[in-house]
């Protein structure tokens, strides 16, 4: 895996976790509590600018009442045409 296809990854993941939180009706900063880590660290999750240990993709989750499966399922970078 190259390091640009690893960042798209990241970056997927976070727009999914973004995505989850507006559509529970959270902010950021009320997620964050529920998963036990930072305003800024959930920032910069949602924008792949940090990478989220599996515990952290579970707890984020939990707090979005989905299966962690959800943040995950199907995260494939896209390749050029």
């Amino acid at each position: 895996m190259t390091k640009g296809t690893e960042m798209d990854i990241y970056g997927l993941i976070g727009q999914r976790i973004q995505e989850q939180r507006k559509k529970a009706g959270l902010t950021v900063e009320e997620l964050a509590e529920m998963a036990s880590i930072s305003p800024s660290f959930l920032a910069y999750l949602e924008h792949g600018k940090k990478k989220a240990s599996v515990l952290t993709i579970k707890k984020l989750a939990e707090g979005l009442s989905i299966p962690a499966g959800r943040l995950l399922d199907e995260v494939r970078p896209r390749r050029p045409h």
